[in-house]
């Protein structure tokens, strides 16, 4: 086996690992849905940070870094601002009486069954979108480390991720999120220093990048309304998503959420920040790049060796993983709480309940 997969075997190694500790852990409902609701500020910091940097950061944002350059950078900002609007004003409402889904908040917000029936509906079928999109860079990336065609990778990641996310639910997803979120800043960090060698350090970087790009230290790369465009999709993503809002119920008081929050607010800002300097590199080593969604791949081929470009690709791996669980789970809390057992059998037995849970992930990840 090549460098590459080894990397990858050994990453997948703890992955299962902690899908098995996290069987023992979860006892009730309570543990599979929310982790017991009794998460410290360094956990559900870390959770909600790697859910929030999914495949996209990796690949998207730094496509949009590459083209739109500094004026890009100035967006990120909006997301600190959208988790203090969390904090401060959605959190002290929204964890007053936790629940175990935002539907059932919603039920108990407006009184209504009928509009928990609605939201459980509208999360299934957005979050069942995104989870696609994020499965097929899953797919894409199987293609190039183990030579597989795209369609098997996507139903090789997609059954790994099944696997550890029915077995132990939330507690599962915290702590691969945990792990998956020290991988992804591994891979930043280490591409970072050697990225900087090929262009002669900082220094270098900024004055080849600004050569090769005039316009990547402006704000005239892209229209003034597209930036306001998109810092405002940022700010109400930052707010309003439920895998983001169920971490609330997670963590066990608001001192914590607060906390846990700042933390997670570092973390983001950090690997935004290590992801912009990989996009400058980029635009001076590979200055006519056909889209910006090129950039991540050639760094990781081109510059990396062999070993490290396999964390890179690792690292890409857990963005897009954190994500994808953490939707699982809100997904699938939508179908087998919101909608099974609040709407088509309220009397199900403990047990079934169990088996039900379990159902609904495989559901919807299928």
């Amino acid at each position: 086996m090549t460098a590459q997969m080894w990397v990858f075997v050994a990453y997948f190694c703890v992955v299962f690992a902690i899908g098995w500790y996290s069987l023992r852990a979860t006892r009730g409902e309570k543990d599979y849905w929310i982790a017991g609701g009794e998460l410290g500020w360094f956990t559900g910091g870390a959770t909600m940070a790697a859910t929030h940097t999914s495949a996209g950061t990796f690949v998207g944002t730094i496509g949009i870094m590459y083209t739109a350059g500094w004026s890009f950078g100035w967006v990120l900002l909006s997301i600190p601002l959208s988790y203090w609007f969390m904090v401060a004003v959605l959190a002290p409402r929204f964890t007053r009486q936790k629940e175990l889904t935002i539907p059932a908040f919603i039920e108990k917000r407006y009184y209504g069954k009928g509009i928990r029936g609605l939201a459980a509906g509208i999360i299934l079928v957005a979050t069942v979108v995104y989870i696609q999109a994020q499965i097929v860079a899953g797919g894409l990336i199987a293609n190039t480390v183990f030579g597989v065609p795209t369609s098997v990778g996507m139903v090789g990641f997609t059954a790994i991720l099944l696997i550890y996310t029915v077995v132990g639910g939330m507690v599962a997803v915290v702590y691969t999120d945990a792990f998956q979120l020290v991988v992804m800043g591994l891979g930043a960090l280490f591409a970072v220093p050697l990225a900087l060698r090929q262009v002669d350090g900082l220094d270098g970087l900024l004055v080849l990048a600004e050569s090769a790009s005039p316009l990547v230290f402006t704000f005239d790369a892209v229209p003034e309304v597209l930036l306001l465009t998109m810092a405002l999709s940022f700010f109400l993503g930052g707010i309003a998503t439920p895998e983001k809002l169920i971490r609330l119920y997670a963590m066990k008081d608001m001192r914590t959420i607060r906390r846990g929050v700042l933390f997670a607010i570092i973390m983001i800002l950090a690997i935004n920040l290590l992801v912009f300097v990989l996009a400058l590199a980029a635009i001076v080593l590979f200055p006519t790049l056909p889209t910006g969604d090129l950039a991540m791949p050639m760094v990781a081929s081109a510059v990396l060796p062999a070993t490290l470009g396999a964390v890179m690709l690792a690292a890409i791996t857990a963005a897009m993983m954190s994500t994808v669980d953490s939707l699982l789970i809100v997904a699938g809390s939508a179908l087998s709480v919101d909608i099974y057992q609040n709407l088509i059998d309220p009397d199900v037995s403990p047990e079934r309940r169990k088996w039900v849970d379990r159902l609904g992930i495989v559901i919807v990840g299928s």
